[in-house]
């Protein structure tokens, strides 16, 4: 099995009030259950469209990211709707980019290639406003297979070949 992904190096918490450190663990203190199937109860202080989208395929983990509530997998279109249906509480963002037109354009070169698209979306939050950031797009394919249009870097971790790449602007690189 074969993975891409997308990944941009880790960056610290500077900019982040100390209500919004101090909302990211309240809700780390109400998550339930362990691994990847953790849930947020009801009145947790994250809205109940948010927590029924993510419960079950979350975990929280705090990371030197800032006030991360929680990560998701197994959710990449649905990020997408949700904004659409909650634009004035939930943006959502490629390492801080509002612009996701490159990611739409590698999860549609992943299902073109008959690969299946995953993301590792980190969610923020104060309680009133959300963002989902991808951090990681995966495409996982039976066979290595290249996506056109990627730069390329190899490296094996676990049980699946990665590739990866960072959906950053050709001006950034």
């Amino acid at each position: 099995m074969t993975s891409i992904h997308t990944r941009r190096p880790a960056t610290d918490s500077a900019g982040f009030s100390a209500a919004d450190l101090e909302h990211a663990s309240r809700v780390g203190l109400s998550v339930t259950g362990g691994g990847w199937a953790q849930s947020l109860p009801a009145g947790c202080g994250v809205p109940s469209w948010l927590t029924s989208a993510v419960n079950g395929r979350m975990q929280h983990e705090p990371t030197s990211e800032g006030p991360v509530l929680f990560r998701t997998h197994q959710l990449v279109d649905e990020w997408f709707a949700l904004q659409d249906a909650h634009p004035a509480e939930l943006s959502v963002t490629v390492h801080n980019h509002p612009n996701t037109d490159r990611v739409r354009g590698l999860i549609r070169a992943i299902r073109d290639r008959g690969g299946v698209a995953d993301a590792d979306v980190w969610v923020f939050g104060d309680g009133t406003t959300y963002t989902a950031r991808f951090h990681l797009i995966y495409g996982i394919f039976p066979i290595p297979t290249p996506v056109a249009g990627w730069p390329a870097g190899f490296w094996v971790g676990r049980d699946l070949r990665t590739l990866g790449f960072e959906p950053r602007p050709v001006a950034e690189r």
